[in-house]
């Protein structure tokens, strides 16, 4: 920070930074390796994104998989905030403003919804701020598969190239923020779940591929026509063959029909192997195995074995192991990018991502205001409730002897004084009168203080008056 950034802040005006000044170079040995963009091994094939977008087409579980991810994304609320101990979000911020209308053709939720699935796609995901230069006013998602980075020998990454219908247009990388998972063999792009979970996603099509092959012509025979003859008429098998196909296959309905045969045929049943009876048995080990690399529970998507308490734990752990990383990436990003043009003493957060337990949070909350660790405003601020003007007191233990009310261990049938806080009545000894407290009240720790010390007076004094009663009754 120079001395005219130092004297702007410290008349209370906000020094808006460019967003690539602070890193406007690398270290020399990553950018001296850097080959020209279109040989660089290591930014990958923009076709490649077509083969992982298919999976998303055919297959039953990333579809469902993606889904679930890039809605409850989308849905999550994300805030303005004070870097500095900021609690309360700052209302109508200008990036809120613009975040709820992107674009004339987009909303926050389809932007939302399209970064994240793109993510879980392909790894990548990108966004071009308009215009070209200046505070942003409008956010543009772009197709992966249309976008290249370009690798920098100074600065990292020189610009992307976006290629639509053979024309490809250079962005300049101030203007394109590049959301991206990491990728362990390449510094320039992320890599897609669905490289991950190749083999179980095949492996998930190519099942239900053969189960549709099943109802369509049953792939394989169930049974073998046989003539025991050597030689047998062309003729008669062409005509078997048209009758077998016309009578068993096209249509699922067709199933399981009888067959009948001329003379000297005769039919011999295959039954079922081993392989087919592992056939469900192996869609379920193909749907585990793509569930574990998105990460999303079970419980989210199978009906089976499913009830509330197993429902409220995956999206417990749905929300705190999957969603919660995700958004993270995103707002990190976004504050990397976008916020350096508002100042940088504000950033972006998604608040409310993990569900709360209620039962377990009132209880801890009872807890925190019985034990006094925390006040009744404390409380409803973390509720997002309006404070109280009795809230800011702590409340304290109820501090009553031991023994029943009204009997005097002296056994001068005097009453004994007892202390009660958080009820309506703080009793004190006879010489005092009750305070009358609201039914709400908090007892302050300084009205606690007194009230015990006059307690122990009284008791002392009590005590010694009838230790020096016994003590003149005693014979010398």
């Amino acid at each position: 920070m120079n001395i005219f950034d130092r004297t702007a802040r410290a008349l209370g005006y906000t020094v808006k930074a460019d967003p690539v000044s602070r890193h406007n170079s690398i270290p020399s040995f990553l950018g001296a390796s850097a080959s020209p963009w279109w040989s660089d091994k290591e930014v990958v094939d923009p076709s490649l994104y077509a083969v992982q977008a298919e999976r998303y087409t055919k297959s039953e579980l990333v579809y469902a998989c993606v889904n679930k991810i890039s809605e409850s994304g989308a849905m999550a609320q994300m805030d303005v905030f004070e870097k500095m101990g900021g609690a309360e979000p700052i209302k109508r911020h200008p990036f809120e403003e613009l975040m709820d209308r992107p674009n004339p053709w987009c909303s926050r939720f389809q932007l939302m919804e399209g970064t994240l699935g793109s993510l879980e796609l392909t790894g990548n995901a990108y966004w071009y701020l308009h215009p070209e230069e200046g505070t942003p006013l409008g956010i543009y998602p772009l197709r992966s598969d249309r976008m290249k980075p370009i690798p920098h020998k100074t600065k990292y990454i020189g610009g992307y190239e976006y290629k639509v219908n053979d024309k490809k247009h250079l962005l300049p990388a101030d203007r394109v923020v590049h959301f991206k998972r990491w990728h362990p063999l390449s510094e320039y792009q992320g890599l897609s779940p669905i490289e991950a979970s190749n083999l179980s996603a095949s492996t998930d099509i190519a099942s239900q591929l053969s189960n549709w092959a099943i109802f369509r012509n049953a792939m394989r025979p169930h049974g073998i026509l046989s003539n025991p003859k050597a030689n047998v008429d062309p003729n008669q098998r062409a005509a078997i063959e048209k009758q077998f196909l016309a009578i068993h296959t096209d249509d699922p309905r067709k199933s399981h029909k009888p067959l009948f045969t001329w003379g000297g045929w005769e039919w011999k049943d295959i039954g079922m192997n081993l392989r087919d009876s592992e056939f469900v048995e192996g869609r379920k080990m193909n749907r585990l195995g793509v569930l574990m690399v998105y990460g999303v529970h079970p419980g989210l998507l199978l009906a089976e074995g499913v009830n509330r308490a197993t429902a409220r734990t995956a999206e417990y752990v749905f929300a705190q192991f999957t969603m919660l990383p995700k958004l993270t990436r995103i707002a990190e990003q976004i504050n990397l990018c976008i916020f350096p043009f508002y100042g940088d003493d504000v950033e972006a957060r998604f608040v409310n991502v993990v569900p709360r337990d209620v039962e377990l949070q009132t209880v801890t909350h009872a807890t925190y205001v019985d034990r006094g660790i925390l006040t009744i405003n404390e409380i409803r601020m973390e509720l997002g409730k309006p404070p109280v003007e009795w809230g800011d007191e702590p409340w304290v233990p109820v501090v009553e002897p031991p023994q029943e009310p009204g009997i005097n261990p002296f056994g001068d049938g005097k009453n004994f004084p007892t202390i009660q806080l958080k009820r309506r009545q703080l009793i004190l000894p006879p010489s005092e009168q009750p305070v009358e407290l609201d039914r709400f009240a908090m007892v302050s720790p300084d009205d606690v203080q007194k009230g015990i010390g006059t307690w122990q007076k009284w008791s002392v004094s009590r005590y010694q008056s009838l230790l020096d009663g016994v003590l003149e009754a005693q014979p010398v």
